[in-house]
């Protein structure tokens, strides 16, 4: 291959770069502006100024700062007792985290924790020690927010938090 053909093969690539990426800023910009066409009346009732181009595509590349972080309900010390094959008694202690979007779920969850509470002791209680020893976080996540969910449908109740975080797992 010759410098000439080398170089060509390299413009082509910019440009088509330089295009593909204009094409895509364009093309957010005519998205974004279909959905905010209507002129939006402020309490005064002047029309609103709409951002300009560059606004739109700066806020595109932006982090949002309008999402709140979630909120964070403990549940602390739930120890459950472990069935075991042996003599021995097994123990499992658990804390967990409640994750909401709001005050609101917070509330609720609080005033929840009774049934949340019953629901793990209820879940884990039935379990074999080496089984629960065996599973991993996820899988233990994912039968945590399936017993909730279950719950709540039986209490016929919506789950006022969004995910379970186990924060800690303690096996003897």
């Amino acid at each position: 291959m010759t410098i000439k053909k080398i170089s060509a093969v390299m413009a082509i690539a910019v440009l088509s770069s330089v295009l593909t990426a204009g094409l895509a800023v364009t093309g957010t910009y005519y998205l974004n502006a279909s959905t905010n066409s209507s002129a939006q009346a402020s309490e005064d009732g002047a029309p609103e100024a709409k951002p300009g181009i560059w606004h739109k595509v700066s806020g595109f590349f932006a982090s949002s700062d309008n999402v709140a972080p979630p909120q964070f309900v403990e549940m602390n010390n739930i120890m459950i007792t472990l069935r075991s094959d042996g003599d021995r008694e097994r123990y499992m202690l658990l804390e967990l985290a409640l994750s909401a979007a709001d005050s609101q779920a917070v509330q609720q969850t609080e005033m929840m924790l009774p049934a949340i509470r019953g629901a793990t002791v209820a879940l884990f209680s039935d379990m074999e020690y080496s089984a629960v020893r065996a599973m991993h976080i996820p899988e233990l996540h994912d039968m945590l927010m399936a017993t909730y969910n279950a719950r709540f449908a039986e209490l016929k109740q919506s789950v006022p938090f969004n995910d379970v975080t186990i924060s800690k797992m303690l096996l003897q």
